[in-house]
C-alpha cells in the first residue's frame, strides 16, 4: 500500500512536469554566423544565468528581454550545409520568433513556428521503392 502511494506521487509529478514543458514557446531559427546564436539567458526554473552579447546593441536587448531556455541544433550530424545552421530555440515567448524576423530578418535567415509539423513532408505517397505496380 505504501508502495502504491509513492507510485501515484510519482505519476502526478512526472504528469505535471510534462504539462509544463509543454507550455514554453519554440521556434526554428537560421543563423549563419554563430555569434547571434542567443545565449542560454534562464534555467528551468526561471532563474537568470547569462545574458546574450552579439556585439549589436538593440540585438542584444530585444533577445536579452527574454528567456531563453535552449538553442539547440537540430540536425547535429548532418553533412549539407543547408541544415547545419538550423536551431530550435526555447523561450518565454513566441513575440521574439516575430521580433527577429520583423527587425533582423538578415541575421536569422529563416524562422517558423514550432507547432508540431513535419518538417520534411513525403512526396512519393503510394509507391514503394520506386515501383508503382499495387501487387
Amino acid at each position: 500500500m505504501k508502495f502504491l502511494k509513492y507510485y501515484i506521487l510519482l505519476l502526478t509529478f512526472m504528469l505535471i512536469k510534462s504539462l509544463n514543458a509543454q507550455n514554453e514557446p519554440s521556434f526554428f531559427a537560421k543563423i549563419l554566423d554563430a555569434n547571434y546564436i542567443p545565449a542560454v539567458s534562464h534555467d528551468s526554473n526561471g532563474n537568470k544565468i547569462d545574458s546574450t552579447n552579439t556585439g549589436n546593441s538593440s540585438l542584444d536587448a530585444l533577445i536579452n528581454s527574454f528567456e531563453i531556455y535552449s538553442n539547440d541544433r537540430v540536425f547535429k550530424s548532418s553533412k549539407k550545409e543547408s541544415l547545419k545552421n538550423i536551431y530550435q530555440i526555447v523561450c518565454n515567448n513566441i513575440e521574439l520568433m516575430k521580433e527577429l524576423q520583423n527587425s533582423y530578418s538578415n541575421i536569422y535567415t529563416r524562422l517558423e513556428d514550432v507547432n508540431g509539423e513535419a518538417l520534411v513532408l513525403p512526396n512519393d505517397f503510394g509507391t514503394t521503392g520506386g515501383y508503382t505496380n499495387s501487387n
